[in-house]
């Protein structure tokens, strides 16, 4: 390509991007799109939840299995995650002050929350067997490292970035090397659970406690408040969203034809039941990346052409996305309560699971609507947690 060539490209590119975003916050106020696909998302981690925890398992490499296990991988927590980023630009609560006290909160609360879904529930494993192998599990089923915590870390991060006033580029080469960090301590343990559970906060220890380490995830809410930047700014959205659909659908096609040459091993971390999933390299994270902007784009075409058309719809999502925190929540306690204790024990067959999912998704919305409507008002004034869910 000769200079005028790339000149010419940079002048097209520079005029695209002066032409589809404004210096200002112009694109303001409900983004369905980012509504329903956090709503999609939290029924599908609780779906995904529901197999974990009950006894009788699905064969992961049975039809229903894969599908289960990809609709709780790429459009669940990693969606969920990186609209952590995204919808800071949009939040009345995004000072560093309020973002610190969100995530110290969230940390508190994942702890807590580990106490009462895993603890305990383990406890009355222990007392209905005497075995001592679940007294010792309940201690460290109270470390869990899962994505409350890591919503807390990133909070708190962010609160840095926006109280420091870093500009999109730093905070995406922070992003870089983080994951350079993340690539030289893969697997890293001390031996010591304790220990392990402390760092594993951040880097991939390697221990049965750690999910959702900061270093393997704050990619995505990093990619998230980028791409939250731009869509405040967006003069055009349609224009904006055939880019992304056209780009992220090209890069995951290119990933998965080259996935046995890159040994990504795609089909073993995103669709059979791995722990693999937890620990992301690069690639992995690219391939996840790409579908996240692939997901949000289809739902936006979607929800555009639906959105006037089917109003129980519309409010049934945007009620999840608001509530999806106390559906996370309670939809856990349900699975745990009655599938880690073996209190329920379904026989592992399609038809009863997607009964055991319909009824625990409806209780938990309920639920999460009464609490949202009624309790949180009631408790907020003394209870400062209450704002989480």
């Amino acid at each position: 390509m000769t200079f005028q060539q790339r000149f010419k490209h940079t002048i097209v590119v520079i005029y695209i991007y002066k032409e589809l975003f404004s210096d200002k916050f112009v694109n303001k106020g409900m983004q369905n799109e980012l509504n329903w696909v956090r709503a999609i998302a939290i029924f599908f981690m609780v779906q995904i939840h529901i197999i974990e925890c009950f006894q009788n398992k699905i064969p992961i490499d049975s039809s229903y299995g894969m599908i289960a296990n990809f609709l709780g991988s790429p459009p669940a927590a990693p969606i969920f995650i990186a609209l952590l980023g995204a919808v800071i630009f949009y939040s009345r609560k995004n000072t560093p002050k309020a973002l610190f006290n969100r995530g110290w909160h969230f940390l508190i609360w994942g702890y807590v929350f580990n106490f009462v879904a895993w603890t305990m529930t383990t406890l009355i494993l222990y007392l209905k067997t005497s075995d001592v192998y679940y007294l010792q599990s309940s201690i460290t089923q109270l470390l869990n490292i899962d994505i409350l915590q890591f919503a807390g870390l990133t909070f708190i991060f962010f609160a840095i970035v926006r109280k420091m006033k870093l500009d999109i580029l730093k905070v995406l080469f922070i992003g870089l090397c983080i994951l350079v960090i993340n690539a030289l301590t893969y697997n890293f343990h001390t031996g010591n659970i304790l220990l392990d559970g402390i760092l594993g906060l951040f880097i991939q220890t390697d221990s049965d406690i750690c999910y959702f380490p900061l270093f393997s995830w704050i990619i995505y809410p990093i990619v998230g408040y980028v791409f939250g930047n731009f869509l405040i700014r967006c003069r055009d959205k349609d224009k904006l969203y055939e880019i992304l659909l056209f780009f992220s659908f090209v890069f995951l096609i290119i990933l998965i034809l080259t996935n046995n040459q890159l040994s990504l091993n795609l089909f073993e971390k995103f669709i059979l039941d791995t722990r693999a999933y937890y620990f992301q390299n690069f690639l992995d994270n690219i391939f996840v990346i790409s579908f996240i902007f692939f997901w949000i784009s289809i739902f936006y075409y979607f929800q555009k052409y639906i959105y006037s058309k089917c109003e129980l719809l519309n409010k049934t999502l945007n009620r999840w996305s608001k509530n999806v925190t106390a559906i996370y929540i309670i939809s856990y306690l349900f699975i745990t309560y009655l599938g880690n204790t073996e209190f329920l024990i379904i026989p592992a067959d399609v038809l009863h699971y997607l009964l055991l999912v319909i009824f625990i998704f409806i209780a938990s919305d309920f639920l999460a609507e009464i609490y949202s409507k009624y309790l949180k008002p009631m408790i907020s004034k003394y209870n400062p947690l209450s704002h989480l869910m």
